[in-house]
């Protein structure tokens, strides 16, 4: 257990968020304000701003970390952005800027107003209308981190409604004709 000089006991989290300030000091800001940003209406335009979630940086670290890495548990994110080698134990920093990337480019997907009021959207169509409804705010971050996983990077088949199936095309974006893919679950 660690604990910091203000005497609070760090995780993983606090760990992998200082790596953000070391190594990617912007993406820890874009975090932080798109947290700060859903706690409170815009007066300027669209925001992450909602009446589920008010969610905080590690909560949404954790969305991004799963949506990139596929994993959930944290010391295993936190060797891969300081470029650990799983199997082996080795550590190179050429192995840690390409973790960096693949952060980077999740966490473009996670804070994504388009994808995150559309995952929004899914849990209203759900039944959910307000946070109160909510009892565990982790369960729904891990269901967004399955729809973007599945709307990102799954490819899918589209059926016409005359029965003709066409593959995804090369190159184009992988998305689904209705904003809600787990509505029926």
């Amino acid at each position: 257990m660690r604990i910091n000089s203000k005497g609070k006991t760090l995780n993983q989290s606090d760990f992998i968020l200082t790596l953000l300030s070391v190594f990617w000091e912007s993406g820890r800001k874009e975090l932080e304000a798109f947290c700060r940003d859903a706690r409170k209406p815009s007066k300027h335009g669209a925001s992450s701003f909602n009446h589920f979630l008010e969610p905080e940086p590690s909560q949404l670290l954790r969305v991004s970390i799963g949506h990139g890495f596929r994993r959930a548990r944290l010391k295993y994110a936190y060797a891969l952005l300081r470029g650990k080698d799983l199997a082996t134990g080795e550590v190179s920093i050429d192995r840690r800027d390409k973790q960096f990337e693949v952060l980077q480019n999740s966490h473009a997907h996670v804070i994504h107003l388009q994808n995150w009021h559309d995952f929004l959207l899914c849990i209203q169509k759900c039944g959910f209308r307000s946070g109160k409804m909510i009892t565990s705010d982790t369960s729904v971050l891990y269901s967004y981190v399955l729809y973007l996983i599945g709307k990102v990077q799954i490819p899918l088949m589209l059926t016409h409604h005359s029965g003709h199936t066409d593959p995804p095309k090369e190159g184009s974006e992988k998305r689904m004709d209705k904003p809600c893919f787990f509505h029926g679950i």
